[in-house]
């Protein structure tokens, strides 16, 4: 059992979102979607393990419940409090909760549960991918013709989850920014792969690598300090390949900004 970890801000947002501050095993039991004060439980029964697929919102008593252990009575599972929160999201997502609470036209639950999915998949997003961290990494690559590894990952890790079936907005605007998005990203970090190399190259495996673009031909990094055939092509494509990217974001998070936040 690890040490107790806070949960992070955006984790956690999205855990009470895709509840919709219901509690799991209040639906799970009695079919309940009615919204109950609650706190988010680790599945696992693990505080330091703050996945959001390990966290599930739950009433105080269930909570209670939960963490309880007892030689006499069968306790809830971690198998059936996964298979309830899945039944439970399942269920916000196509509007239950709100058929519950107030009559609605079917075109406005159907509205209602999309926009909610969309919402939590920007966030999601929202988390691996910060604008700060976007608009840094692209300001190094074009002002130093340099990136650190780590910034590969990440960009990474945020296309690989958006190219996944699942993971796809439901809204047409949405869905068409992402791809082009997706699609520059793609781009890029072809030529990134295919341009830039270690450097220096004295780096041990285990650093945040430094990778910069033909230092053999870039006059500030090669052996004779001139320039070397070709790189102010380099350099325009490199532009060109960084100004796509920051356009096709800039367009997406006007887009989720006009659907899912006016």
């Amino acid at each position: 059992m690890g040490d107790r970890i806070q949960v992070p801000t955006a984790i956690e947002t999205l855990v009470l979102m895709a509840s919709a501050r219901r509690c799991a095993l209040c639906f799970g039991f009695d079919g309940d979607l009615n919204r109950k004060k609650g706190q988010i439980a680790h599945i696992d029964q693990n505080p330091s393990n703050a996945e959001d697929r390990n966290l599930v919102y739950l009433c105080v008593e269930h909570h209670d419940e939960y963490d309880s252990t007892t030689s006499q009575v069968k306790g809830i599972t971690e198998a059936e409090l996964r298979d309830y929160k899945a039944r439970l999201i399942s269920a916000i997502a196509n509007g239950e909760h709100l058929r519950s609470v107030a009559p609605q036209s079917d075109a406005t639950t159907r509205a209602d549960a999309i926009r909610g999915h969309d919402e939590r998949l920007f966030l999601r997003g929202d988390d691996l991918l910060k604008e700060s961290f976007l608009r840094e990494f692209l300001q190094q690559l074009t002002s130093d013709d340099s990136y650190y590894i780590s910034g590969v990952h990440r960009l990474d890790e945020f296309r690989s989850v958006f190219s996944e079936t699942g993971n796809q907005f439901i809204d047409a605007v949405l869905s068409v920014k992402l791809r082009d998005l997706i699609g520059n990203i793609d781009a890029l970090l072809l030529f990134l792969a295919r341009h830039f190399f270690v450097y220096p190259k004295d780096q041990q495996r285990d650093d945040d690598l430094r990778l910069c673009m033909h230092p053999e031909l870039n006059w500030d990094r090669n052996e004779d300090g001139t320039p070397g055939p070709g790189y102010d092509r380099l350099q325009a494509n490199l532009d060109t390949a960084v100004d796509a990217v920051r356009t096709a974001y800039d367009e997406f998070r006007t887009s989720v900004k006009l659907y899912l936040f006016l």
